[in-house]
C-alpha cells in the first residue's frame, strides 16, 4: 500500500479532499480484484471516464455498472465478498467483510466500506450501482481498456467498458431522467474533447429503450436545480469549479443540435 503522504501529495495537486484521493486510490484495487474475478459486468459513468478515458479527470466515488448477463444478488454478493478480500489481502486496505446490498428498480446497490489512514470518523463507502442486461441496452460493442493508477504501488489492470460513445449518449439521456450537476458537467467535458458524429443515432436508440420522449424544455425548467448543486456536487471532485451558466449553455446547444440531426 502506498504512504499517507503520498495521498496528501495527491489530494494538494489536484485541490480535493484526502477523502477524495483515497477512494480513487481503492476503486482501482477493486477494479483490479473484480475483473480477476468476473467477465460480464461493463464499467460505464463517470469513474469509467476518469479511469480508461481521461487522466486527471474529476474525482469519482462510485462504480457503475450494466451486466452483459443476468446474475442474481446473492451471487453478486459472494462476488463483492471475495473481491474485497481479496483487494485487501494484495493491497493493504482495510475492506470491511461487512456490506449492505439490496435490489432497486434498475437491478442492485452494493455499498461497501474500507479504511486506510483514517481511523477516526466513519468509514469511507464505495457503492457499487449494477443495472440489470434487460434494463439497458447496449448500441455498440464494449471494449477492453487499461486502467489509470497514477500511484507508486502496482495495480496493474484493465477493465471492461462502454466505448465513449455510448457514454456520451447514455449521459445525454440522463439528462432528461434525473436532476444531477455532474451530468451536466460530464457531458459538456466529452464534447469539449470527443467528436462523434454516431452518438446522436445512439442517443436516440437508448431514448426509444427506455420509451422516452426526450424534451429539451424539460431541462430548461430544471435550470435551478442544476444551478442550486453544482458547486456542493463538484468541489470536492476538481480543483476549481467552472462556471455553471457557460457549461449548461453549452450543453443546451449540443442538445439542440443533436435533435436536429435526429430530425434531418
Amino acid at each position: 500500500m502506498i504512504r499517507d503522504i503520498e495521498i496528501k501529495e495527491q489530494a494538494r495537486k489536484h485541490g480535493v479532499p484526502e477523502t477524495a484521493v483515497e477512494k480513487d486510490y481503492a476503486l482501482n484495487w477493486i477494479l483490479k480484484t473484480l475483473y480477476q474475478e468476473i467477465d460480464s459486468m461493463v464499467l460505464k459513468g463517470g469513474t469509467c471516464l476518469r479511469k480508461v478515458y481521461f487522466e486527471n479527470y474529476r474525482f469519482s466515488e462510485d462504480l457503475d455498472f450494466t451486466m452483459l448477463k443476468k446474475i442474481e444478488l446473492s451471487e453478486l454478493e459472494g462476488l463483492v465478498k471475495k473481491v474485497t478480500r481479496t483487494a485487501k489481502r494484495e493491497s493493504g486496505i482495510d475492506f470491511y467483510d461487512e456490506f449492505h446490498s439490496k435490489e432497486n428498480i434498475n437491478g442492485y446497490e452494493i455499498n461497501i466500506y474500507f479504511r486506510i489512514f483514517r481511523r477516526g470518523g466513519n468509514p469511507l463507502r464505495i457503492k457499487f450501482d449494477i443495472t440489470k442486461p434487460e434494463n439497458e441496452i447496449l448500441v455498440l460493442p464494449h471494449e477492453k481498456k487499461h486502467v489509470f493508477h497514477p500511484y507508486s504501488d502496482d495495480c496493474s489492470t484493465s477493465a471492461l467498458t462502454y466505448s465513449i460513445q455510448e457514454i456520451m449518449a447514455e449521459k445525454l439521456r440522463s439528462l432528461y431522467e434525473r436532476t444531477r450537476a455532474r451530468d451536466i458537467y460530464d457531458v459538456w467535458y466529452i464534447s469539449k474533447n470527443t467528436n462523434f458524429p454516431h452518438v446522436p443515432g445512439i442517443f436516440k436508440e437508448k431514448c426509444e429503450f427506455k420509451k422516452l420522449t426526450p424534451d429539451i424544455n424539460h431541462i430548461i425548467k430544471r435550470r435551478e436545480y442544476f444551478l442550486n448543486s453544482w458547486n456542493s456536487s463538484l468541489r470536492h471532485q476538481l480543483k476549481e469549479v467552472p462556471e455553471f451558466e457557460p457549461i449548461f449553455n453549452e450543453v443546451l446547444i449540443l442538445l439542440n443540435n443533436y435533435n436536429n440531426i435526429e430530425s434531418s
